[in-house]
């Protein structure tokens, strides 16, 4: 009799020990589902009513200037326009898309040596000041003049190796509206035909390959970086002739965003003006950040309560 009794016991005990079980696995599965929410929340696009409100202000305080920005939020999905459509002259930002063709075409060798033409020579070349007409640069070494100090008679040699045409029909498939033409090798464009190319860019530097590192390092430096202030870092691309001053580039931050502003700014205080424009869209994209992380961190702390609560019971 005893033995049975304790044998009853045993099996009520490993019942109420499983049911235990399922219920801290349950338990414990919500807890991670809660968890895992926040991540979830703040990966997901979110523009606030008070992000709309600080971007038509921005726009409303600049309204009587003529240049042009293309601002898109990736993660956030929301872009902020002026005259996003306005053709104006991009100078050395070609020397970019030549960059991002050379380096998205795998069959390019970098280490291809060029030869350096007498018809190549253009002025406003630092990188190439060092050699002689009938000198051979690799490549790579072409491309870091071009991108690092934008230089022009190495733009010439890598424009002459890929070919007019070639780089008129790539900046097509990018969806852009490059003008280019034998008498001009520079081009105009628009803010969003740089907004294309700026993430043709972000998904080659995102490859994090050999090829996609040394671009990037190339784009973070100051050289004519107006994006850029104080300890917030943009990799970028700058463009000058007369009085047309640009410079597009990418904020590589959790969060990242492209953003592009053409301007006429060339015989002004263009860098601080620029700079400017940067920092104000800077402020926005962060205050709608961080609504979003108050949203997210509120609405994670409800659904964990809801788990204690349902626990609990």
């Amino acid at each position: 009799m005893k033995k049975i009794v304790c044998i009853l016991v045993l099996i009520i005990i490993t019942i109420l020990f499983i049911k235990q079980t399922e219920q801290d696995l349950i338990g414990q599965r919500k807890k991670v589902e809660v968890l895992n929410f926040y991540k979830e929340c703040m990966n997901k696009p979110f523009q606030s009513e008070s992000t709309k409100q600080n971007i038509q202000h921005f726009l409303n305080k600049y309204q009587q200037e003529y240049f042009g920005l293309y601002f898109d939020d990736l993660i956030n999905q929301y872009t902020i326009l002026k005259n996003a459509n306005k053709v104006y002259y991009g100078a050395s930002l070609i020397k970019l898309l030549e960059a991002v063709y050379i380096l998205d075409n795998h069959e390019i060798d970098l280490n291809t040596k060029l030869v350096y033409s007498y018809h190549n020579q253009k002025n406003y070349s630092l990188g190439m000041d060092k050699y002689l007409p009938g000198s051979v640069i690799t490549i790579k070494d072409l491309i870091t003049y071009t991108i690092e100090v934008s230089d022009n008679t190495a733009h010439e040699i890598l424009l002459n190796y890929i070919g007019l045409e070639t780089l008129r029909n790539y900046s097509l498939t990018l969806g852009m509206d490059l003008s280019i033409s034998a008498s001009d090798h520079y081009g105009y464009l628009t803010p969003e035909d740089c907004n294309k190319l700026l993430k043709t860019t972000y998904q080659l530097i995102s490859k994090n390959d050999e090829k996609s590192i040394f671009l990037k390092e190339l784009m973070n430096n100051p050289y004519y970086n107006a994006l850029s202030f104080e300890d917030i870092t943009l990799i970028h691309k700058y463009g000058l002739y007369d009085n047309y001053y640009n410079d597009i580039g990418i904020y590589l931050g959790d969060y990242p965003y492209l953003i592009s502003i053409l301007t006429y700014f060339g015989k002004e205080d263009y860098t601080n003006k620029v700079q400017k424009i940067s920092q104000e869209i800077y402020e926005i994209y962060k205050n709608n950040l961080e609504e979003k992380e108050n949203y997210c961190n509120q609405t994670n702390k409800k659904l964990y309560y809801n788990h204690i609560a349902e626990h609990k019971n």
